[in-house]
């Protein structure tokens, strides 16, 4: 009896084409990782999120996402330059 191997077809997601599919962060997408809400596997250096059912079903919290972009606001305008202003002094 001969046993062929048939490899599964599995698609897997960078953490950046993970976060940028559901909208959020790349540090959303390992926080999900951390709590086990979405499935991931390392390939080299690389955290490569599993597309399967676990990750479909996963939403982002919204409060925290609004408040992260609003944090995120925050901290550009704060580090904005005047207009005009140059470097050097």
């Amino acid at each position: 009896m001969t046993i062929t191997y048939v490899p599964m077809l599995t698609v897997y997601y960078t953490v950046a084409e993970a976060a940028k599919l559901k909208g959020v962060s790349r540090q959303s997408i390992y926080n999900a990782i951390d709590q086990d809400r979405i499935r991931s596997v390392v390939q080299g250096d690389r955290a490569m999120v599993f597309c399967d059912a676990k990750f479909a079903k996963w939403l982002p919290d919204s409060k925290k996402q609004a408040a992260g972009k609003v944090a995120a606001e925050t901290r550009r305008a704060r580090n904005a330059r005047p207009k005009g202003a140059e470097c050097g002094g």
